[in-house]
């Protein structure tokens, strides 16, 4: 069910909102996209930056929806989305590099 956060398990995903990368182990919010495959239309996750997700969807109530379908993550990782979806926060908790 989206929209929905977690960790990236990978540093493959790009946001769809500013088109950096997402690096390995940072918060990723996924939020349900159309993909044109060129023979059909199907659907499936696109992934922001924790930081770029209200600026892409326009819904500033968007901390309560992720949370709720966002059951895995713990307590400090609620709080760092929570800060960062305010624009109060960086996507990387431990300030080694940008975004």
């Amino acid at each position: 069910v989206y929209p929905y956060a977690e960790r990236a398990s990978t540093g493959r995903s790009k946001c769809i909102e500013c088109e950096e990368p997402i690096e390995k182990g940072h918060l990723r919010v996924a939020i349900e996209r159309e993909v044109d495959t060129g023979s059909f239309v199907r659907k499936g996750p696109g992934y922001l930056h924790s930081s770029c997700a209200v600026a892409h969807t326009g819904e500033d109530d968007l901390f309560p929806k992720i949370k709720a379908h966002s059951p895995a993550l713990e307590q400090k990782d609620l709080k760092e989305l929570e800060e960062a979806l305010a624009g109060g926060g960086e996507d990387d908790e431990d300030g080694d590099d940008e975004g």
